[in-house]
């Protein structure tokens, strides 16, 4: 069984959202609940080809997107009313800007991942082909990158923590994948990155499985201390929070379909979630100095919740 990591003391965690696609299909109704769009991705899951409609996957990841930002506020409801899109498209909570928003969302092919964080989170999660990208890579690696550019699938890698940066940003790929620079390897630890255009760049890191990446950044934080070198301060990433959640259809009037909301569920044995979630804490800071004490805990392969309640400060 996975040990899913929290922080403690004043230090808040990073909070990582999972939300299966497949989890999605299994609820027969949902063509009526999400009007289904006429146009759909074309994805790879098991080997097989899966239409997944855009809409049901916007709606999914907007409710969830909600649904965090809910619980942040302690309330009840989760209403999609209560986000805004921001220019350039990021959902956001109502009067964030894009910039730093709180909360980021990102899907690949069969996962749906929001990440949240007080100081300002964005990820972004990939399962496009390496070769696929491997072809595009000069278009999003400068030539300061070229000497360290990884080989094999670590190059969807440094696309996914570009991507999570950019949308950091507020500007998306608007950004220029090309200008986002790391002072270390996102795919090895936390590191800071570069964007010109950024005040306060943030922090980054990528997990990896076997058919993905997931990268986290973060607002950052420091700690200027002996050692840190010339006053820029060594990199403090945060510890994570996983949670799992399934969408389930509530009772509706007269027989018809329910409104889609999200619960809370324990990980399967195995499978692609559950490996990805074993990635993400996998790569749980270590807490600094005054932090407190570690606390894990182990995560039930029943339904229930995957961590204990919030630790924001």
């Amino acid at each position: 069984m996975p040990q899913l990591h929290r922080g403690g003391g004043a230090r808040p965690a990073l909070e990582c959202h999972l939300l299966a696609l497949t989890d999605l299909a299994a609820l027969t109704d949902l063509a009526a609940v999400t009007e289904r769009a006429a146009l759909t991705e074309r994805v790879a899951v098991s080997e097989r080809v899966v239409e997944w409609p855009r809409a049901l996957v916007r709606r999914a990841g907007r409710l969830l997107l909600a649904t965090v930002l809910a619980e942040d506020r302690g309330t009840a409801e989760a209403g999609v009313a209560a986000l805004d899109v921001a220019p350039g498209g990021r959902p956001v909570a109502r009067g964030e800007q894009a910039a730093g928003a709180r909360a980021g969302i990102s899907h690949d092919g069969g996962v749906l991942v929001v990440g949240f964080h007080p100081a300002g989170c964005a990820v972004d999660v990939e399962d496009t082909p390496v070769p696929l990208i491997t072809e595009v890579a000069r278009r999003f690696c400068g030539t300061a990158d070229w000497p360290s550019l990884p080989v094999g699938a670590a190059v969807r890698g440094v696309w996914t923590a570009k991507e999570a940066v950019a949308k950091y940003t507020g500007l998306g790929l608007r950004a220029g994948l090309r200008t986002i620079t790391f002072d270390g390897d996102p795919l090895a630890d936390w590191t800071s990155a570069r964007h010109p255009g950024t005040h306060r760049a943030p922090l980054c890191r990528v997990v990896a499985t076997g058919r993905r990446h997931l990268a986290f950044a973060v607002g950052p934080r420091t700690n200027a201390g002996p050692g840190s070198g010339g006053g820029s301060g060594t990199v403090i990433g945060p510890v994570i929070e996983v949670h799992r959640w399934v969408p389930v259809l509530g009772p509706g009037a007269d027989g018809d379909a329910g409104s889609l909301r999200l619960v809370r569920a324990g990980l399967a044995p195995s499978g692609e979630l559950t490996a990805l979630a074993h990635a993400v804490a996998g790569a749980a800071a270590v807490p600094g100095p005054g932090t407190g004490p570690q606390q894990t805990r182990t995560s039930p392969t029943s339904p229930g919740p995957l961590c204990p309640g919030r630790e924001h400060s």
